[in-house]
């Protein structure tokens, strides 16, 4: 886990690492599969990983947007494999996919956007700071 801090009267800038209980797993695993055509859902992707790949591993498939679903893998080497095809299509519900690694966590239920404003000390009256605030919002 990381902190992070922003000093107003001297701009200063500061970063707490925080060393977290549970260890991370690693990330290699996971993959980001992309729907380019077809009509695609969870149940869809699982059965199709199943079917081409392996029916005994839990592929654990999560859906984060209309078209991207993120699984994760049983070795590096399979993801490795099939992230080098430049799509690929799946016969039983003839859905067309590709492949890429992935840095994202599949725990995680949604992925914040890193956004950073700085204001600086001006004689800017408050009413019209008030507003830019609102406006950045």
């Amino acid at each position: 886990m990381h902190m992070y801090g922003f000093g107003f009267p001297g701009q200063g800038f500061h970063c707490l690492k925080i060393p977290s209980a549970v260890k991370q797993q690693s990330g290699d695993q996971v993959g980001l599969i992309q729907v380019k055509s077809g009509d695609a859902d969870v149940f869809k992707i699982e059965k199709e990983l199943k079917n081409l790949i392996d029916s005994k591993w839990s592929w654990k498939v999560k859906q984060i947007s209309e078209s991207k679903y993120l699984a994760t893998f049983p070795n590096k080497m399979i993801l490795d494999t099939f992230s080098r095809s430049k799509s690929l299509d799946l016969a039983l519900f003839s859905i067309n996919i590709s492949i890429s690694r992935s840095s994202l966590d599949p725990m995680a239920s949604t992925v914040l956007q890193t956004g950073w404003i700085q204001f600086s000390m001006s004689l800017t009256p408050p009413k019209t700071l008030k507003l830019s605030l609102l406006l950045l919002s």
